[in-house]
């Protein structure tokens, strides 16, 4: 029993390491990448969203997700190449279920993208930080162009 229990361990360690789990027990969804995204819930989320001035990405997450985690530092990353640009922002699904539910997410990570208080986009799954960087450019370029007419 003690083999196999050695076994699993070292499995699961090897994968987790692979997929860039964190093993710090309790450690909050953020810290340690720069900026922090703006973390939205379910009491702030029609005034931090729907109510930007500038366009917002929201990263529909979970702690038990693993292709959350490994989103997590391009989100970190995303917030501050966007920052003073666009909002960046993060909800936890387990602990917001009210916007998951409104917004029909139904599977992890899912990336909302909001322009002048609207839906313009969805993503589900894991991305790289490129396509969520053109989206996101793109979502400012539009912006800054609408306010030059």
């Amino acid at each position: 029993m003690k083999a196999k229990l050695t076994c699993l361990l070292a499995c699961w360690t090897a994968a987790a390491l692979l997929t860039g789990c964190e093993f710090e027990m309790g450690a909050p969804h953020g810290g340690g990448y720069g900026v922090d995204p703006v973390v939205v819930t379910d009491a702030n989320f029609d005034q931090v969203v729907l109510g930007s001035s500038q366009p917002v990405m929201v990263d529909f997450w979970a702690d038990w997700c693993g292709p959350c985690r490994n989103l997590k530092p391009t989100i970190h990353e995303l917030a501050a190449d966007f920052q003073g640009q666009a909002v960046v922002a993060q909800l936890d699904t387990d602990e917001n279920t009210q916007i998951a539910e409104r917004y029909q997410v139904t599977a992890l990570p899912t990336l909302l993208f909001f322009k002048n208080g609207q839906l313009v986009d969805t993503l589900v799954g894991y991305r790289e930080k490129d396509e969520l960087s053109s989206k996101l450019a793109a979502l400012v370029g539009d912006a800054s162009a609408a306010g030059a007419e």
